[in-house]
């Protein structure tokens, strides 16, 4: 779950992470982000970035730079890290019953790369 969230994420960041933004959007998918962000606006901006989704097949350049954006200035951003934190603390309080070892190791080690 940290992973998929963490790549949601990635697709509202600039290709910092290799991936271009948008792909989800553009794919008809709704993402943690996105689903906070629109949790959190106003009626009028709800209404508005849900009627973008749905009624433009493709959705232009304008569309989705407008749905970027929504979504980088809405506290939705942070409140899908703070998911992330969690599932990695969950997952870390998890390895504890793992043998001391390599593959723990790297298992602690890819938990806290995702929570970066």
């Amino acid at each position: 779950m940290a992973f998929q969230i963490r790549d949601d994420l990635n697709d509202y960041r600039a290709a910092e992470e290799g991936k271009p933004t948008g792909m989800d959007i553009r794919e008809g998918k709704l993402t943690l982000p996105l689903i906070y962000a629109l949790q959190q606006a106003d009626a009028p901006t709800r209404q508005s970035i849900q009627t973008m989704i749905a009624s433009s097949k493709p959705l232009s350049p304008e569309a989705l730079q407008t749905i970027i954006r929504f979504v980088q200035r809405s506290p939705g951003m942070d409140d899908a890290q703070r998911q992330v934190q969690q599932y990695c603390q969950a997952a870390l309080q998890g390895l504890h019953v793992l043998q001391e070892g390599p593959y723990k190791a790297a298992l602690q080690a890819l938990v806290q790369w995702l929570a970066r």
